[in-house]
């Protein structure tokens, strides 16, 4: 984030994945706020199965600064999409504005942080980010 000061979405994909539509841009497919929307899961359980921190039910895609995914353990480090909203572009930060993505790459990267040897590693210590920094707003 900080090699490309003006990019809007880093997009994380495993290297042991597939693409197999390449008609699809990201844009059109993820993150267009209309379909972002329809995709969100609201009020989910954050950690399955039930999690005291659910999901949001009432935010809108244009807010969403980190979309992750799920597979059947929970909480997915495999593909993950992080955005820089436009009042986070280099002189563009306004007092009062989150940069939520930008923070939590950070802490999940920072070696104190990975000291702490999480049972399933960048899984688990991704759950722990989520539960210390989310709310349970609705």
């Amino acid at each position: 984030m900080i090699s490309n000061p003006y990019t809007t979405n880093f997009f994380y994909l495993s290297s042991n994945a597939l693409i197999m539509n390449h008609d699809h841009s990201l844009e059109d497919h993820i993150l267009s706020r209309n379909r972002l929307n329809s995709l969100m899961l609201r009020n989910h359980d954050v950690i399955p199965p039930q999690s005291i921190i659910k999901t949001y039910v009432h935010v809108d895609a244009r807010d969403i600064q980190v979309i992750l995914t799920q597979d059947n353990v929970g909480i997915s480090t495999s593909s993950f999409i992080i955005r820089r909203r436009e009042d986070e572009m280099p002189g563009k930060l306004r007092e009062g504005k989150s940069i939520f993505g930008s923070f939590l790459l950070d802490v999940w990267s920072d070696p104190l942080y990975k000291s702490y040897k999480f049972q399933k590693a960048e899984r688990h210590a991704l759950v722990n980010l989520l539960h210390l920094h989310s709310s349970n707003q609705s």
